[in-house]
């Protein structure tokens, strides 16, 4: 068992070990009559309780600031229980399924692995050759797929709190039941973007969907049920699998068919008709799925994405500092600048890219050339809710 990746205990843990033990203790004693820590050590039985207390604490803001909390229910799948005396019941999913299984293995941690984009001129070529997929723009996840019921997702990235992979899984309802079809064996780690859909089936916009998965498990599920949305995970790859792309696409779909609650797997096309089609569709904002481009699997250059940029004119309103210490734009260019969408508005957001050395000098020395101006921003779409641009990059003056 590899300690270290045991969620790490606050001193807050170490704080209530008087304390939620006394919880912990006798739901566990309950789990272990109900045979569900049959054949296990005292150590993994220890460490399960210490688990299921770190999940309370993390997950759920459970402390000896309020008392021991009540349990109501502990099953394989959630436990139930109410944060103090009189209060609502919350469920902590997973349960004795998910705390026990982290008492007794560890998901790996993969690094996020960058796909290099390709440009306007190698369109032709895509169509022609290779395999074409749709982009999702989700949140990238690891996902892990275990026939005995601990599934699980995280994030590539890892917690400044924790020092461990952001786990997703709690954030995800029904993902720890996922398992693998016959023939596929019996756990698996495959690579994701994870979203949510509303009810027509639309993807959420990028932000929209990292909001949810950055809140606590509890107001992540609250968001979903108010809203109506429904957690996806877009499977587009297997991890140490170095087989052709087709054939895992193939096993791909498989595990999404037995699973067809929360895996999809993204479209694809093969022929020219098929690759040219979807192109289309993404470009002309037909596909609910994503606006955002296509991946390209090539059997010669390996994995490429092209993203569909769109041009707009925005207004120069003010110019802002580099935010990196010691760079070289510090006291002599600055980090970019704030735009609105029309003249003598305020400023909806910023672009820091897309302009060479001798421009942001210039616009340090030289501001009052350049505020008001009308400039040319290459994007990925614009936020409803705010009016800003996404990925912006400065192109041109107008």
């Amino acid at each position: 068992m590899n300690e270290k990746y045991l969620h790490s205990f606050s001193s807050e843990i170490e704080k209530m070990a008087f304390a939620l033990p006394l919880a912990i203790g006798a739901i566990s004693g309950a789990a272990i009559a109900g045979g569900y820590f049959k054949g296990t050590s005292d150590k993994v039985k220890s460490q399960y309780k210490k688990n299921l207390s770190s999940m309370l604490l993390r997950d759920y803001h459970v402390s000896q600031k309020v008392g021991i909390p009540s349990i109501v229910e502990e099953t394989l799948s959630r436990v139930s229980f109410n944060k103090t005396s009189g209060a609502a019941t919350t469920v902590l999913r997973g349960g004795i399924r998910r705390a026990l299984f982290l008492a007794k293995d560890k998901f790996p941690h993969y690094l996020k692995e960058a796909i290099p984009e390709m440009g306007e001129e190698l369109l032709d070529r895509i169509v022609r050759d290779g395999i074409l997929t749709e982009k999702i723009d989700g949140a990238r996840a690891n996902i892990f797929v275990r026939n005995d019921g601990s599934s699980g997702a995280a994030s590539h990235r890892i917690s400044k709190r924790t020092g461990e992979p952001i786990d997703y899984t709690d954030k995800l309802p029904g993902i720890e039941e996922t398992t693998l079809p016959k023939g596929l064996g019996s756990k698996m780690d495959l690579v994701g973007e994870v979203v949510f859909t509303n009810k027509k089936g639309k993807v959420l916009p990028h932000q929209e969907i990292s909001g949810i998965l950055n809140s606590k498990p509890v107001n992540a599920i609250a968001k979903m049920e108010e809203r109506k949305l429904s957690p996806k995970v877009f499977l587009f790859d297997i991890h140490n699998d170095s087989r052709p792309y087709l054939d895992k696409l193939d096993d791909l779909g498989r595990i999404s068919k037995e699973n067809p609650g929360i895996f999809v797997v993204p479209k694809a096309a093969t022929s020219a008709k098929a690759k040219q089609k979807l192109i289309d569709s993404i470009r002309n904002g037909e596909n609910i799925r994503t606006s955002e481009g296509v991946v390209w699997q090539s059997n010669d250059d390996g994995t490429s994405k092209y993203k569909f940029k769109k041009r707009t004119p925005v207004t120069i309103h003010s110019t802002y500092a580099t935010k990196t210490m010691g760079s070289k734009y510090e006291g002599r260019g600055i980090g970019g600048f704030r735009y609105s969408l029309t003249p003598g508005d305020d400023p909806v957001g910023q672009v820091g890219s897309g302009m060479k050395d001798e421009l942001r000098f210039d616009m340090f020395r030289n501001p009052e050339k350049y505020i008001g101006k009308s400039a040319i921003i290459e994007h990925q779409g614009q936020y409803k809710s705010t009016g800003a641009f996404r990925a912006p990059a400065f192109k041109k003056f107008e």
